[in-house]
């Protein structure tokens, strides 16, 4: 009964009801709530003794069921309390906090996150958007974190909540890669903030810039030590690289502000003595520019051409001298270093130290495996310099893997060159010519190069002068 438009409930007596009470009816029963002022508490909810009422407009309580109340919806029991936590609903999962009310959207439940839908559904197996932020839930609605792989593309899921990163470096294995606006892993050829990167799209590597020299579809490219592409003048550890406005290395001379320079097969920039093709030059220790005129060089006179060519060789015999810690080969005329080259010593120091000979010059040799090298000279009746073993005859049988480890202990005990420094020393240092093999953690005067590494798909070295020729 209303009096004053004030809801009231009076008895048979005439008495009225104050505090919680129930009436029953052929409905079911029905809950009440009146103040100290008699009057009945209508669209509110209260909770008392740890149970929650909900009371519609005419101060009854709400009905079992889903129902409405001031803009939220509460699941009502038979007993006519609000329900909390999660809840399942005409085969439907819900979820209600702790005043009973639906939760929608992002819900955080016994410590694991959730999402709904729009009528509060529990939200299944698919990405879901929130505030801004991408968001992917499993089957069993629970929240994805981490590194995700969906429709075989790479996600990165915040490992606490579940966000999806873009447009930013994140780490995968604890190694830096980059997800781009859509989230995915960025591979191949990306930017990010107008500069230049490459990733393998497979691998171990999947993701993780390029850094050094590498080659890329027959292209070879230079990316410093964060893994921007390099255009121009690059420095990638101690060396120095010049590259074209699309990145792509230089090797052999150039020209450059009208200056000349020599770079190396793998395309750092040569400095001091150099024999090519037969003729010696020199490159400025401080700039690596290339000397014309007279120039006194430790104390002798040497004249060089307007090419750059030197009109007297260098004094003294080759030596060979093989750092097998290092997995350096550095080539001496007299007491003068003019190459270093990155080699294979043999695994777990199998290669012999001492002091050998270059016994002789085969252009292939048969060797374990059975494989093949090109470019052989023995120093021992079994240890021998050669090209990367190919499984069989031909120029495009690498195994790419064994070229890429150059610079590292790999061999059986032979010392592995690539194939343009094998072609090098095959052609240059005479049969006789001392070799010595030692172990030093100093690399050697001309310090250890940095090699061009290759794809793993790449059947051919990219030192080969069958296809690419610097003058060697």
């Amino acid at each position: 009964m209303y009096l004053a438009q004030k809801p009231y409930y009076f008895l048979a007596d005439g008495s009225v009801k104050t505090g919680l009470f129930s009436i029953k009816s052929e409905s079911g029963i029905s809950w009440y709530y009146a103040g100290a002022n008699y009057q009945l508490f209508t669209n509110r909810t209260i909770t008392l003794g740890g149970k929650i009422y909900c009371f519609g407009a005419n101060g009854k309580s709400l009905p079992k069921g889903l129902q409405a109340l001031n803009g939220k919806k509460y699941l009502i029991s038979a007993s006519g309390t609000a329900k909390t936590g999660r809840r399942k609903y005409k085969g439907k999962t819900y979820f209600f906090d702790s005043t009973g009310a639906m939760m929608i959207g992002k819900v955080t439940y016994k410590n694991k996150t959730y999402f709904t839908k729009a009528n509060g559904t529990l939200a299944k197996k698919g990405w879901v958007t929130s505030n801004g932020k991408t968001y992917y839930l499993n089957s069993n609605g629970t929240l994805q974190t981490g590194w995700f792989l969906y429709k075989n593309k790479w996600y990165c899921l915040n490992k606490k909540t579940g966000a999806m990163y873009k447009n930013k470096w994140v780490k995968k294995d604890g190694k830096k890669c980059r997800v781009g606006k859509d989230g995915t892993l960025q591979t191949g050829w990306f930017k990010a903030k107008g500069k230049k990167y490459y990733a393998d799209a497979s691998g171990n590597n999947m993701g993780v810039p390029y850094i050094g020299v590498q080659q890329i579809k027959k292209k070879i490219y230079v990316f410093d030590s964060s893994g921007v592409l390099g255009k121009g003048w690059t420095v990638y550890g101690s060396r120095k690289y010049y590259a074209n406005a699309k990145g792509e290395i230089t090797r052999g001379f150039k020209t450059i502000d009208g200056k000349t320079y020599f770079f190396n097969d793998y395309g750092s920039m040569h400095t001091g003595w150099l024999y090519y093709n037969g003729k010696y030059y020199y490159l400025n220790p401080s700039d690596g520019v290339m000397v014309t005129g007279t120039k006194n060089i430790g104390g002798t006179s040497y004249t060089f051409s307007d090419s750059g060519i030197s009109s007297r060789a260098l004094e003294g015999n080759w030596t060979v001298k093989v750092n097998r810690q290092q997995n350096v080969v550095t080539v001496y005329k007299g007491n003068t270093p003019v190459r270093a080259m990155i080699c294979s010593t043999g695994l777990n120091n199998g290669t012999p130290l001492g002091t050998f000979t270059i016994q002789d010059k085969l252009y292939t040799h048969a060797l374990y495996g059975p494989s093949f090298g090109y470019y052989c000279s023995h120093i021992t009746s079994e240890i021998l310099f050669h090209s990367i073993p190919q499984p069989q005859l031909g120029r495009k049988n690498l195994p790419a893997y064994k070229y890429n480890l150059l610079g590292t202990q790999a061999s059986e005990g032979c010392i592995r060159l690539s194939m343009g420094d094998a072609y090098w020393l095959f052609n240059t240092v005479p049969i006789g010519t001392t070799v010595v093999v030692y172990d030093s953690p100093n690399p050697g005067p001309l310090g250890k190069p940095k090699g061009i590494k290759i794809p793993l798909s790449q059947s051919y070295d990219p030192t080969d002068p069958l296809y690419f020729n610097t003058g060697k």
